[in-house]
């Protein structure tokens, strides 16, 4: 079985593996196809832990069921699925409720256990969600991670339409945020400060806002309406100025919805905290996601509520995965997502 290991900092081998077992409860897929964005630059660089080293990288998983693990009655061999990389114990209050993501065995495929870097792997049949036959692989792939990360923040922020909403940050999440906020009714305004990308995600939103001057936040207010500010913002730039920029724009009684994750230490600015408190605005994070919005995510993409094209780059095979993550640690990654294509 071919697989790409991560054996340390920025590199990345191919070599042949051993066919993985399969515990009870759990499957194995035939891999289609994976994603290469920025978790996997945060992996190779070590901003983020992989819990030891060599790792099979690859969180956003879409195969064909291969095998049933003992104990396992569905979904049926031969099952084209996409996989929710997270699982926590399925026991404590909050896996229960739906957030295994804050569960205290919280555990990720692609990150800490093996993952969809490899012709072959394993994951919990409950986390396997049968797509639709005839779906664009590469699109596919980004129902895998993407879309549940803005479906779980939209249903977090309590979307609903007649919101006002505003985000800032158009990368494949704030972009998707955008999309699925507008689905539900709202309507949006989305800020960036790469004019080329928000070229690429007009459609996305009633408005589009270049964040290039000090009368940004002034263009904002005037595109969501009011005085007073949104409903709701969504910070998915992951920068302190986006933050306070989102604090500026939330109403008197608003929410903001920290999506993004800023590097080193962040803080809030004496004045911004002081306004927050007499207007009781409401700071909420969000990461990730749960297998309680696959269905919802499949179904926003089978009725055609999704434009994935500007979330997406060229797809790669797995042989030139190491190349082209270099590539992305000199370029940048424009806020798009290669497709893996594992077979």
């Amino acid at each position: 079985m071919r697989r790409l290991l991560m054996t340390a900092l920025r590199t990345l081998e191919l070599e042949d593996g051993p066919q993985p077992e399969i515990p009870p409860g759990w499957l194995r897929l035939d891999m289609t196809a994976s994603g290469l964005g920025l978790t996997q630059l945060q992996l190779l660089s070590g901003s983020t832990s992989t819990g030891g080293l060599p790792r099979v990288l690859g969180h956003e998983m879409v195969g064909r069921v291969s095998e049933l693990g003992a104990g396992v009655a569905a979904p049926a061999v031969g099952s084209l699925v996409v996989v929710d990389c997270l699982f926590g114990c399925g026991r404590c209050d909050r896996c229960l409720e739906g957030s295994e993501v804050v569960c205290p065995d919280f555990r990720m495929i692609g990150y800490t256990i093996d993952g969809g870097y490899a012709e072959q792997v394993v994951v919990p049949a409950a986390n396997a969600f049968v797509l639709p036959e005839g779906i664009r692989t590469e699109e596919a792939v980004m129902l895998a991670s993407a879309v549940p990360s803005a479906v779980r923040a939209v249903r977090r922020a309590d979307i609903r339409p007649g919101r006002r909403v505003a985000v800032i940050g158009a990368g494949s999440v704030g972009d998707l945020i955008a999309q699925v906020a507008r689905a539900s009714g709202a309507h949006v305004v989305l800020a960036d400060t790469d004019a080329s990308r928000l070229r690429h995600v007009s459609a996305h939103a009633q408005a589009t806002i270049h964040l290039s001057r000090d009368d940004s936040a002034a263009k904002m207010r005037e595109a969501i309406g009011g005085d007073l500010g949104a409903d709701v913002v969504f910070e998915a730039a992951g920068s302190r100025d986006a933050l306070e920029l989102a604090m500026s724009l939330t109403r008197p009684g608003g929410t903001l919805m920290a999506v993004g994750l800023p590097p080193g230490a962040l803080a809030f600015a004496e004045k911004t905290v002081r306004e927050a408190v007499v207007q009781e605005i409401t700071v909420r994070g969000t990461f990730a996601y749960s297998r309680t919005d696959f269905p919802q995510v499949i179904g926003l993409y089978e009725q055609g509520h999704l434009d994935l094209a500007a979330t997406m780059a060229d797809p790669v095979r797995l042989a030139d995965v190491p190349r082209v993550a270099q590539e992305m640690f000199e370029r940048g990654t424009s806020g798009r997502r290669h497709p893996v294509l594992v077979r």
